[in-house]
């Protein structure tokens, strides 16, 4: 990663098509502060081409709390979870030969599972469960419907009734809809298009650059030292984690959210732009578009893709300014 680079994602995240939420009193601030601290913890002294040395357990450990941190502002800061697991992975896998270091790390991979779960299950499941019923079980008859639920979890029942989020695991509201993106509006496809162009043509590059190598997440395909030492931005091994964790969160959004509100081209209701406003491989991946761009290097393809992500940003930037104050715009 060079410096041009990162100081093109950085304004870039200065003036994202979201910003308007991250100067606002809302969650997308406070959960990339969190995010992108334990990505800097984790990742300080990082050579790509030798991570099993250069990122330390001393610091994978602290960056692990960091993230946990971050999912009581959202809950999709569980998913930083995949950073700590390959990182310790590759260490298992480079030094299987070595039993108390496989024994280490085991050891703190069960320990992140830990810290990532505790918060979650205070956010989602004790906490509101204390608050909203705890306190009128056996007192009052305003009970929470989902406090009756075998498992009470808030968060289910405020992304059924208030956001129409279909859920995989539809095991505690059976009548939710499967795969909501099968049941989305023509509209809501136009609107989400941009980010979802965007994000398949980044897997695809990564894919092209990487092929077996980032299929397993780079623990079983070229190893490191056999990499050419010149790389380029998705040739780089170190950035694996981070494409897989754009692509696992956006997919998410994709299959998942069946926002069930208007949203028309000239009113982007729509929640993958603002989810991706909080994940680090937007701003690199859009900041090398355009140095792609600048030199010239680009094919018509990524010509497109880059053009497109200009508009997207302006236009989804002005808008959100626009609407932020009547709530029509992101969900």
């Amino acid at each position: 990663m060079n410096e041009k680079l990162a100081f093109k994602a950085a304004i870039i995240f200065i003036v994202n098509h979201s910003m308007v939420y991250q100067l606002a009193l809302q969650s997308e601030l406070t959960f990339a502060f969190f995010t992108f601290l334990g990505l800097l913890i984790m990742f300080w002294r990082v050579q790509p081409l030798d991570m099993v040395q250069s990122v330390q357990s001393k610091f994978i450990i602290p960056a692990t709390i960091v993230f946990g941190i971050s999912i009581l502002a959202r809950s999709t800061g569980f998913l930083m979870i995949g950073f700590t697991g390959i990182v310790f992975l590759k260490k298992t896998v480079a030094r299987s030969d070595r039993f108390f270091k496989i024994y280490k790390y085991i050891f703190y991979s069960l320990c992140s599972i830990v810290i990532i779960l505790l918060p979650l299950g205070v956010v989602i499941l004790w906490k509101p469960y204390v608050m909203h019923c705890e306190t009128k079980l056996d007192r009052t008859d305003a009970i929470p419907k989902w406090c009756l639920d075998p498992v009470p979890n808030v968060y289910n029942y405020i992304q059924k009734v208030y956001w129409q989020l279909a859920q995989f695991h539809s095991h505690f509201y059976r009548d939710v809809q499967f795969m909501g993106f099968l049941h989305r509006k023509a509209e809501h496809f136009i609107v989400a298009l941009p980010m979802n162009i965007f994000v398949f043509y980044t897997i695809y590059r990564f894919i092209s650059a990487q092929g077996w190598n980032f299929v397993t997440f780079g623990i079983f395909g070229i190893s490191e030292n056999k990499q050419p030492r010149i790389i380029g931005f998705y040739e780089n091994p170190a950035l694996i984690s981070f494409a897989w964790h754009f692509f696992i969160t956006m997919l998410m959004i994709i299959t998942m959210a069946n926002i069930d509100v208007r949203a028309t081209i000239f009113q982007p209701k729509q929640i993958n732009s603002r989810v991706a406003s909080t994940n680090v491989l937007y701003y690199w991946g859009f900041a090398h578009l355009i140095e792609e761009y600048q030199r010239g290097h680009q094919t018509n393809g990524g010509k497109f893709v880059t053009i497109l992500m200009m508009i997207h940003n302006l236009y989804y930037m002005v808008h959100n300014f626009q609407w932020f104050v009547q709530e029509i715009s992101f969900v």
